[in-house]
C-alpha cells in the first residue's frame, strides 16, 4: 500500500480524499503533500505536508483512500482506455463493485442496491470491451470513448436493470463489434451495444455504432 501511495503521488494527481467510516471526507491537494507513511505501530496513516505540518488518521477509521484527477468526480467509476491498456479508478472497491480486466477487456460486477453508480468511459482501444452485471440501475457515461471488440459486443450489459446512457457534451463516441462472437453459453448477446434491461439515451454528444455481427443496439 505504501508503494502504491508513493506512485500515485508521483503522478501529480490533484487531490487525495480520505473517506472515513463516519462518512466524512477530508480532501487534501497533492501539491500540499510532502509524503505519506504509516506510523511505527502501523495504527495511523501520517500525511506530512509541505508547510511542515502533519495530519494523522487512525487506520481503523479510514474507509478508503481515493486519488482524484482534475475534473473527476469522487463518487464515480472511471475507465480510461489507452491502446492496449486501461486505467481504472474505482472508489467503490470493497464496497460492492468488483472490476477485473485482461488487457482492455473490462468486467464489472456490482452488488450495490442503494445507489445509482456512474461509470465514465473514455479513451481508445481496438481490442477491448466494457461488460457489466449490476444488481441496481446505473448510469453509463460515454465521454469520448472509441471501443472496438473483435469477438463480441463493445458494451455488454448483462443486467435487467434500467441503464441511463449519457453522451457527454461535445464528445464523439464510437463503438464497434466483431464479425464473429466468442460463445458464452449462459449469455445472450447479439449487438454492439447489448443490454438485458431498458436503455435510456440522453446528452448532446455524438454516438456512432457499427454492428458487424448482427445488430447495432439491442
Amino acid at each position: 500500500m505504501l508503494c502504491l501511495l508513493t506512485t500515485l503521488i508521483s503522478n501529480a494527481q490533484e487531490e487525495v480524499y480520505i473517506c472515513k467510516t463516519d462518512n466524512s471526507v477530508i480532501a487534501i491537494p497533492i501539491s500540499a503533500i510532502e509524503d505519506m507513511q504509516f506510523s511505527s505501530d502501523n495504527l495511523n496513516l501520517l500525511i506530512n505536508k509541505t508547510d511542515y505540518t502533519q495530519e494523522s488518521f487512525l487506520i481503523v477509521e479510514i474507509d478508503s483512500v481515493t486519488f482524484i484527477k482534475p475534473g473527476q468526480e469522487l463518487n464515480a467509476v472511471y475507465v480510461q482506455y489507452d491502446g492496449n491498456s486501461v486505467t481504472i479508478t474505482n472508489p467503490y472497491r470493497g464496497k460492492g463493485v468488483d472490476i477485473v480486466n485482461e488487457g482492455c477487456g473490462v468486467i464489472v460486477t456490482s452488488t450495490v442496491t442503494d445507489e445509482e453508480i456512474k461509470y465514465i468511459l473514455s479513451g481508445t482501444t481496438t481490442d477491448g470491451m466494457f461488460k457489466i452485471n449490476s444488481n441496481y440501475k446505473f448510469n453509463l457515461v460515454l465521454n469520448g470513448v472509441d471501443i472496438i471488440n473483435n469477438d463480441g459486443p463493445a458494451v455488454n450489459i448483462q443486467s435487467g436493470k434500467k441503464v441511463t446512457v449519457t453522451l457527454s457534451d461535445e464528445t464523439i463516441n464510437s463503438l464497434a463489434d466483431g464479425d464473429t462472437y466468442t460463445a458464452y453459453e449462459s449469455e445472450d448477446m447479439k449487438s454492439t451495444i447489448f443490454s438485458e434491461g431498458q436503455l435510456i439515451f440522453e446528452g448532446t454528444g455524438n454516438l456512432e455504432v457499427l454492428g458487424k455481427n448482427r445488430h447495432a443496439i439491442c
